[in-house]
């Protein structure tokens, strides 16, 4: 298993999937600290960009989740800052950290084209802490276990119509989805959930006063709300599923699958795909290995690289 080190964590690549193992230290967001690890399937990944960094500018490497994957992206605020999916460092290590990218795309590509398309709902969840999951805050607590969000506010804090309510329970089916409420001049931040009869409504009201919404005041507080938002949006979208578009009925997936050559046998093209990237990846490795050993320069590497990308 080769690995790429950067300042958020460590991305480890595996046979199926990438491991994200997110660094407690001081200067990665506390948000991707709380999350821990999660793991990305090959065949969930959507793009991979990188951008070479020079001078004292950093590389960055970025990944993007097929659509309904990615449950921070659907619940982020106007400005994600915290996304999960980046790594970045210093601009001489630019080089293996291009050599990464080009490995980890060519690995979706071969995931994609050999089959079966992830379910989008699926890897959202598997993103995520576990149901049930609680937000507590000064004002009260949020509780998702799948079905329900139970709402309580024990204490006059922000809103007295909240407070003369105490609690409320919000279906599942009810809810369009969670958004997570970024923290304004007040300071007032929160997860609010829009209801799919009046989500203009509520949109347009405070989240301190919004009673389908719990509000956060400390840094502490919006992680772990930000978290709720995230967990609630993985499963919300499992609902979703029954509406959309089946493969080979006009969607991204039917556009994916790879056609067999003349006289193969069905599924044969599949195969062919996934053995042929993987012997792809088996030679970009080795070419690292012999540049890392000065046996190659990194022209020579860069040239020889582009070439055996060029065949998937």
């Amino acid at each position: 298993m080769s690995e790429l080190s950067g300042d958020q964590g460590v991305w480890r690549f595996g046979e199926d999937g990438l491991r994200i193992e997110y660094a407690d230290k001081w200067g990665v967001h506390r948000l991707l600290r709380a999350v821990g690890a999660c793991t990305v399937p090959f065949a969930a990944v959507a793009s991979v960009d990188f951008h070479a960094g020079k001078g004292r500018r950093k590389w960055r490497l970025e990944v993007r989740l097929v659509e309904g994957a990615d449950p921070f992206l659907m619940s982020a605020g106007a400005e994600d800052d915290a996304p999960p999916f980046v790594l970045t460092g210093p601009a001489p290590g630019a080089l293996l950290a291009e050599y990464h990218a080009d490995q980890l795309r060519a690995a979706a590509d071969g995931a994609r084209l050999a089959g079966p398309a992830a379910d989008p709902g699926e890897v959202a969840r598997s993103l995520v802490p576990g149901l049930p999951f609680k937000a507590q805050t000064l004002e009260g607590e949020a509780v998702f276990d799948g079905e329900t969000v139970r709402l309580s506010w024990p204490r006059l804090m922000y809103s007295a119509d909240k407070w003369r309510q105490k609690s409320r329970i919000l279906p599942a089916e009810r809810i369009l989805r969670a958004e997570w409420q970024e923290p304004g001049i007040s300071g007032y931040g929160g997860v609010r959930f829009l209801l799919r009869e009046d989500a203009d409504v509520s949109a347009a009201l405070p989240v301190y006063r919004d009673t389908a919404a719990l509000t956060s005041m400390t840094t502490k507080e919006h992680v772990r709300v930000r978290l709720l938002a995230a967990v609630a949006n993985a499963h919300l979208a499992a609902g979703t599923a029954a509406g959309a578009v089946p493969p080979g009925a006009g969607g991204e997936p039917a556009a994916l699958e790879a056609a067999p050559p003349p006289g193969a046998p069905a599924g044969a093209g599949g195969e062919a795909a996934r053995r042929d990237a993987e012997e792809v990846f088996r030679r970009i490795r080795e070419l690292g290995r012999l540049h890392e050993e000065g046996l190659l320069t990194a022209e020579e590497f860069a040239a020889k690289k582009t070439e055996l990308l060029d065949r998937l």
